[in-house]
């Protein structure tokens, strides 16, 4: 069947992408080239202004935030290095983000994989197995490399409990051909 706006898979989709969007507040505009194509371009800003000897606003960020901040449409100030932006509604969050990251520096705030700079500032949870402000919202093992050790891979959980219930039916196998034997060699 072809795939046409009559259809009616079409319009459950359209339906449900349109509910989906309209829950999003922060629009990234990246462009086509997404993060990949603009990533040289933010650093490129912030090592102009360091080589100038300003002290630029993401200065202590994570690269998530940054990335996350430059894809809003977020801005640093050519004269000083503060952020800026076009768009009022991003004056919360990007406070937000700031005072997180200050929190973090201090000691007073303890980022985790659940629970970081960026989903704090956005006063939200992180989409469950997706990693906001990475390029093409990778998987959490990737967008959070530190935690892997913290959050194992489920399937890594469960070949370990088999290994572990094999080694113990090993064992009980081998303790009884031991009696066995033991009852052999008695007689």
């Amino acid at each position: 069947m072809k795939y046409t706006t009559e259809s009616e898979e079409f319009k459950k989709r359209s339906a449900t992408n349109k509910a989906n969007a309209a829950l999003k507040k922060y629009h990234q505009i990246t462009g086509p080239g997404g993060y990949r194509a603009n990533r040289p371009k933010w650093q490129a800003a912030e090592a102009e202004l360091v080589n100038k000897g300003i002290q630029i606003g993401t200065f202590g960020w994570t690269e998530r935030s940054k990335e996350w901040f430059y894809g809003i449409g977020g801005k640093l100030d050519p004269e000083t290095g503060k952020c800026i932006y076009n768009k009022e509604h991003l004056k919360y969050p990007i406070q937000a983000l700031e005072d997180a990251h200050r929190d973090v520096r201090e000691g007073r705030f303890h980022p985790e994989r659940e629970n970081e700079e960026l989903t704090r500032a956005l006063g939200n949870k992180e989409h469950g197995g997706r990693t906001r402000g990475t390029e093409g919202s990778v998987p959490w093992k990737y967008g959070f490399p530190a935690e892997r050790k913290r959050f194992p891979d489920k399937s890594h959980e469960r070949r370990k409990a088999r290994e572990t219930d094999r080694i113990a039916s090993l064992e009980d196998s081998m303790s009884a051909m031991k009696a066995q034997f033991a009852l052999v060699t008695q007689a």
